[in-house]
């Protein structure tokens, strides 16, 4: 519950979502991730955790 799995390839990203995870999904038309980026250029710290707190902890507000 408390992971995060990074993947460019839908069979990944569908497998990180059936083990209850967090999916970021590297590249265009990733069904199911949580956050699609276009390339790893866009992922950062801040950015992760923001999104991340916000999938694990839902009702709790996330920092700007």
């Amino acid at each position: 519950r408390n992971c995060v799995g990074i993947e460019d390839a839908q069979a990944g990203v569908s497998a990180i979502k059936a083990a209850g995870m967090f999916a970021v999904g590297i590249g265009p038309s990733l069904n199911g991730a949580d956050w699609k980026a276009a390339d790893t250029s866009q992922l950062s710290w801040p950015e992760l955790y923001r999104r991340f707190l916000r999938f694990d902890m839902p009702d709790v507000p996330t920092p700007s």
